[in-house]
Parts: C-alpha cells; structure tokens; sequence
C-alpha cells in the first residue's frame, strides 16, 4: 500500500491549527441566542456546571456525517480554557460513573457479534446507537455558593434511526426538569445550552418561572470540535451572538404538521404521506397563523439593530432591495436582513409568505451603519400548475417583507407583474399512483401601501425544455472499452478483507468511504469520503514492513473510538496518521446565514481532501428539515428550500474552486426518514416536490454545479430514487442542465428491488460502493439485453468526466 499521503508521525500537519481556529469562528457565529435576562455576556467568575453535555459535550451526528478529528474541546475545557473557576466537580464525576458503566454494558451487547458478522451488527447498533444518560439528577448535596449555574442539555442524533417525542429524546427527562428546577431555585442566574442537532422541547423554559426571569438559553448546536472555546466566545462576548433558527420552533412537537404522518422506530408503515404539501415549517405555522416558540430565522443579540428600507430596482430578471442597517446598541455585532416575498393570491393555495433574499452584514460598531442589497430571481418564485405541467408566475403584486426574523417581518416594497407569465412548460414527472390530500390556506387578499416597482414581464425569459438526454463528454472513449471494463467502470471498487463494512471501502486511503476501479488501463481510481462536517476517514493505521495494511480491531474506529480497546504495541510497523477537522454540523453552518462563511468552510475541506489524496467529498446534505425528529437532520440545513440552496451552493463553490476536487449533493430526494429508510416510500405530490423538496437541488445545480450527485435509499411515489429515470435523468439533465455524475448511496442495491442495472437505465451512472453482485447484474442486463451497451456507455462516459476532472492534485503539507 503505498498511494496514501498520510503522515507517518503524529505532529500536528499545516492545516489543522488555520482551519481549528475557522471551526471554531463558524460555531461561535452559528449559535443562536434563544433567551436572555440580562444575564449575558457573562465575565469569568465562579460557575457551577451541570448537564449531560457539560464533559461529554457532542460536536456532531453519529454515522457517516462524523469525523475523526484529532481531539475535541468540551464545555468545560471551554470553561476552564476562558478564565472561569468550574464547580460541580461531584455531580460530573457521578455523571461520568453511569455513562462508563453503560457505555461498557453497550459494547458487552455488541461487541462478540461484530467480531462475528460484522456489517449486520453494524447496521443494528447505527439503528440502536448510545445514547447519553438523562437520568442523572443535580442534587442539593451538589449545590454550592456560585451565582451563576451552567446546564448543558445534550442530545445524540444520527443516521439509521430517528429521533421521538419521548422524555430522553425531544422531551426533557424527569431528571432534566427536576434539575432545572432545583438549579432556578438556588443560583441567581442559570444559562441552559442546548448542545442538540436540531429541535427539543423547550416548554420548560416557559414553565419554571425562575429561568425565564434570570437566566439565558443558547442554542449551542454541535459545534465541531472547538464546540467549548466557541461557546465561551459567546459567553463572554468576545463574539457577540449573531445566529439565527434555520427551523420553526414549536411550542409542542404535534404542532407541526408532520408529527401524526411520521413514521417512528416502533412503528413499521414504509409508505409516509406528505399531506403538508407545501406547508413545510414556517411557511404552515404562518398561513395557519399557529404561534410558536421560536420563529425561522430569530436569534438575539447583545445589542440591537435598525433595518430601514432604501430602495428596490429590476435588473434583468433580478429584484434588489437597499436595505440600511443601524447598530443601535452598546456592543459591535452582525444583522442578517431578510426579505420575505407574498406572492398574489390566486389558485391553487399557496404559503402565505417565503424566504426570497437575505445578507448578512459585516461586524457594526455602535452607531455604526452599513447598507446591503439582497437580491433574487423572482422567477424562482414560480409556481407550479400540476395539471398543466408549467411554472407560472401569476400577474399582480409581490409584496416583500423586511425584517430580522420571520414574525417581525413587515411590508417595505412590492413588485407589481402586469400579467401572467410561463416561465417553463415540463412534462408531468413523478406524480404519485392517486392524489394526495393536502394542507390548503386561505389567502388574505388585503395588501398595504408600498413602494412599488413594475417588473417587465416582456423580459422574462421562457424556457423550453427538450427531454432528449444530453451527451456526455468522452463518449467515445467509453465506448472504445469492452463490456467488461464498462461495467467496471460503473461500478465501484470495493476491498476484499480489510474493510468489512459498506460505509468505509476504499483501499487506497483507510476510512474513506469508496473509491472507483483501477482496473480500466489508463483511468486512474478517485477516492471517495463522507462529509459533511469535514473529512471522515480513519485517524491512525498501521503497515507491516511488506508494505502491508494490517486489518484493525473492528471497534476501533466506530463512534470515534468510544468503543476502543487499547491494543499491544508492536514493533515490526509502521504507523500512520490522518488527523481532520471536525467542523460544525450543516444546521449551525446554515445558522451563520453567512454563505461567504460557507464557502470558507468548503475551501478549507478541499485543502484537506488534497491533502489525503481524496477526490470526491460525500456532502453536502440538502434535505429539507420536514419534521423534528428526523434523525439526520443535523446533517442539513433547514426547512427552508432556498436557505439550504445558498448554503450548500456556496460550500460547494469552496470545495470545487481548485478545480480538482468535487463535492457530491445528497440525498436526492426526500430522505426525511431514517428508520427503515430502505423501504420507506415518500408519497408526494408533484407540486410540492418542485417546489420544495426539488427546489433546493435545482438551484444547487443550476448555480454552483456539484461534480456529483448522490440518489437516496427511500422511494419516491413508489418506485426507489436510484432506479427513477424521471428524476435522475429527465428531471436533473433535461429540464435542469445538469450533466454531471449521478451516483447511488452505499448499499441501495443489496435489497429489496434496487437494482444496479435498474440504476445505470435509470440515470445513475456509479453504484457505491460496488460488489460482485453489482457487476453480475449489469453484465446479465447487456447480455440479455435489458439494458442498451448506449446507455451503459453514456454513464461510463461520465464517471470518466468525473476521474479527468479530479485525478490531478497539488499536494499540501
């Protein structure tokens, strides 16, 4: 073995201290303050600390969005780190006794069957994963004579299984409320962290009178692996909050429209019913006009901020608004403006009001004032009209709302279409077998004096779509190869022995998630890794002095080593090293509203891609945020399509701007489920999938162009993503241009009906991470004729696109 660029000593190597210190900047601008009394910023002085977060404090998801970073700051390092004197000494070794001995009866569980089979058990434990104990009371024996009180309340989310509405999970445990009550109680001032992946019930805050009077609650997120140095940041007003709620907050969870259509673990109904349909987080809560915790896009600051209108003009298709923003406060900060656009009323309902633009502006001094100009294609606020296949924008006034949140939004401008305009006809793709029954809002009809703007609807151009599939470049030289090498090439390149499990493939560099043959003569293979919150490859390894990589303990690495045994030294090796930087999860990334910001962060994933000999990133994830208690949601980055469209598009941009690395979006489309997510299937009508659960990757691909494109494991209207010629091919290349590669998540075809063949007619050019079997099916498929040698050439052709783009990398120190 000897392709890998890993380091053969631990030293730390030239990236990792530039890009800790831009992890830990993200994370300090993505938390969000929820509450405050007055209590932040906060000097260091004595604090007691409480919370299943306080030491075992989580900078991510669990399953392939984690990262194997060199070490991590906890909120008490953090503390500590900051100036501050930390009590509660007792209370968290007590803590930290019960999760040993629960983390140890867990390994016990697992451990003799891993050794034995090990992708099944693998597959059971991402479905039953260690969870943080709840149950651990604060006591008086713990209380003491500090002011202040630190509650850390964590959760663990991840793939494979999803969240519920249960004490432990999206509720408060007994023991969490009791704790928060005694703490209220005694101390003067409690600030509660939530050191969640997304949403929990914060009915508490609301229910013991005397946190809301004298403490703060901060959403902390998970952080990465600066997660403690950020929150103290915070804390201390070193960075003044300036984050805000990618998600609507509910004030219980069946509130949101989602909740009683939801599939849950105990549960076993595969088919889930979008009967939302375009009524997906605020865009429900504000045509219902249902009240709520925390509305999309609010956070607080330590100071305050004006936002004026100064003007709106049409450029081409493009609306700009000026908007002035005004520090009126005692601290320096950041405002995000953001611009709602009221579409007119008109059939069929539609959401009251949608995010159209948002800026965010650089650090204001008091007094100080700043003027940014938000901008939008107002034809991407097309409907679209199912039965007759168009997007159209209605004739009449579109009423744009400014604000620093949703519910404090108000009328500043319009822009008035003088009549009704077609911007595209389609054809009718994925429909579901019957109509769903959906959501509908009446529409106020009332509209305030504004100033207003004539949009020219003779300049509006409509598009026409050819359902002919585009062909790719090197078709020629994919069609010069055998069948053989054809069906190698699509297939990709899985290790025999070494790597035992489908989330971790690749030969070349250990951890990594796949990688393409090698065997086609004069192609060279690409390594492939998860994402999204950095590079998730295995931090050590060892060779023998054959050149050998010798197999690991299969514990080792999952979970980042949680389960690890220490293993005897031996002398006849050579060890290696790939330490990465565990960046924040994609919900606090989106939380910064700062896309400069994001694509900060996709440049600095592409130096470490470089650095490793890595192609081809696994991330971003784009899917919609529909429901709470989806276990992946951490991984993405709101229930607003076009919020998640910015973001990913500008990480994207980041990774893909040497030229020689690529960023893959996921998971195309609606994987808002995790349990039994192989056979779930998402009935949706064809609206709401255009224009919401599609829209986010439409834009995606239209404006930044991710190398790749990674289909779900779900169905879709009942037929598997992967195996789904209208949205792989007629969808994403022929009406949106798209003609880069399409490849199937890991494993999709190792069940049910899912097939490889069925994959390469379908659209999706790469089956991962690729098995014997995969190439049997396809080899069956061109031998029976089933699947055209034409087709199988077009999808060879673009993986080869896809190895020229990224085969040729600088390398870094």
């Amino acid at each position: 073995m000897s392709d890998h660029k890993a380091s053969p000593t631990p030293q730390p190597r030239g990236f990792e201290a530039p890009h800790a210190l831009l992890s830990r900047r993200v994370a300090a601008e993505g938390m969000v303050l929820l509450e405050n009394s007055g209590v932040l910023p906060l000097s260091p002085c004595r604090v007691a600390l409480f919370g299943n977060g306080a030491r075992r404090t989580i900078k991510g998801g669990t399953g392939s969005g984690d990262v194997n970073e060199r070490s991590r700051v906890t909120v008490e390092d953090g503390l500590r780190n900051a100036g501050f004197v930390v009590t509660g000494e007792a209370w968290r070794d007590r803590y930290d006794s019960v999760f040993r001995q629960r983390l140890e009866t867990c390994r016990e569980a697992y451990s003799h069957e891993i050794y034995l089979d090990y992708v099944p058990t693998l597959i059971e434990y991402i479905g039953e994963n260690f969870r943080l104990p709840t149950d651990v009371p604060v006591t008086e024996s713990d209380l003491d004579d500090s002011s202040v009180a630190i509650y850390v309340l964590a959760r663990r989310s991840g793939e494979g299984r999803d969240r519920t509405n249960t004490p432990g999970d999206f509720l408060l445990s007994e023991s969490e409320r009791d704790s928060l009550a005694l703490l209220a109680s005694h101390y003067s001032h409690v600030i509660v962290v939530l050191n969640t992946g997304g949403v929990i019930d914060t009915a508490f805050w609301r229910e013991i009178s005397a946190l809301n009077k004298n403490g703060a609650l901060l959403l902390m997120s998970q952080a990465g692996m600066c997660a403690g140095d950020a929150l103290c940041d915070v804390l201390i007003g070193r960075i003044t909050p300036c984050g805000h709620l990618t998600d609507t907050w509910a004030l219980r969870y069946e509130d949101y429209p989602a909740s009683f259509r939801y599939v849950h673990s105990e549960k076993k109904e595969d088919a889930v019913v979008y009967g939302d349909g375009v009524y997906v987080g605020y865009r429900y809560f504000d045509a219902f006009q249902v009240a709520c915790a925390y509305p999309f896009g609010y956070g607080l600051s330590y100071t305050s901020f004006s936002l004026t209108y100064a003007g709106i003009a049409v450029l081409g298709e493009t609306v700009s608004v000026s908007i002035r923003v005004t520090n009126t406060g005692k601290y320096v900060g950041r405002a995000v403006a953001q611009l709602y656009l009221r579409s007119p009323a008109s059939e069929p309902a539609q959401p009251y009001r949608q995010l159209a633009a948002f800026e965010k502006t650089e650090l204001l001094n008091p007094g100080q004032s700043a003027v940014v100009q938000p901008r939008f294609l107002l034809r991407d606020h097309s409907r679209y009209l199912e039965q007759e296949a168009v997007y159209a924008l209605y004739a009449g006034t579109y009423m744009l709302y400014l604000g620093q949140d949703l519910s404090s939004a108000v009328p500043c401008a319009a822009v008035r279409l003088n009549r009704t305009v077609s911007i595209r006809s389609v054809k009718k793709r994925l429909s579901p077998k019957a109509p769903v029954h959906e959501l509908a809002a009446q529409t106020d009809t009332v509209l305030p004096v504004v100033p207003t703007i004539e949009f020219p609807a003779d300049a509006m151009e409509q598009q026409t779509v050819s359902y002919t599939e585009p062909v790719p470049a090197f078709v020629q030289e994919a069609q010069a190869l055998s069948d053989a090498q054809l069906y190698t090439l699509v297939t990709g390149c899985t290790a025999s022995g070494l790597r035992r499990t489908t989330a971790d493939c690749a030969q070349s560099i250990p951890g990594a998630g796949g990688e393409t043959t090698s065997l086609v003569p004069g192609v060279p293979n690409i390594v492939l890794a998860d994402g999204p919150a950095g590079i998730r490859i295995q931090q050590h390894f060892v060779i023998d002095d054959q050149g050998n990589l010798l197999p690991d303990e299969p514990l080792e690495h999952l979970e980042g080593g949680i389960f690890a045994q220490p293993q005897a030294p031996r002398a006849d090796v050579t060890h290696y090293y790939q330490y990465c930087t565990a960046f924040p999860i994609g919900t606090l990334l989106a939380q910064t509203w700062d896309v400069e910001l994001a694509a900060e962060i996709g440049k600095a994933i592409s130096e470490e891609m470089r650095a490793f000999g890595i192609g081809v990133w696994l991330a971003p994830g784009m899917n919609l945020h529909r429901d709470p208690l989806c276990g992946r949601n951490f991984e993405y980055y709101s229930e607003d399509p076009l919020l998640t469209a910015k973001i990913a598009g500008s990480v994207v941009e980041g990774v893909q701007r040497c030229g020689c690395t690529g960023a893959t979006v996921k998971h195309f489309a609606c994987n808002n489920r995790e349990t039994r997510r192989m056979a779930s299937d998402s009935i949706v009508s064809e609206r709401a999938l255009r224009e919401l659960y599609l829209r986010s990757f439409e834009l995606v691909l239209r404006d930044a162009k991710p190398y790749a494109v990674m289909s779900s494991y779900n169905l879709l209207n009942g037929t598997h993503t992967a195996n789904n010629r209208e949205l792989c091919t007629d969808i994403a290349r022929c009406e949106w241009g798209y003609d880069g590669l399409i490849m199937s998540d890991w494993g999709t075809t190792n069940g049910g009906n899912c097939t490889a063949d069925g994959c390469i007619r379908a659209g999706n050019d790469l089956v991962m991470p690729g098995t014997p079997k995969d190439i049997e099916e396809i080899r069956c498929a061109l031998e029976n004729g089933t699947l055209p040698r034409a087709r199988l050439c077009t999808s060879a052709a673009r993986v080869l696109a896809l190895v020229r783009k990224v085969s040729a990398q600088d390398d870094l120190p």
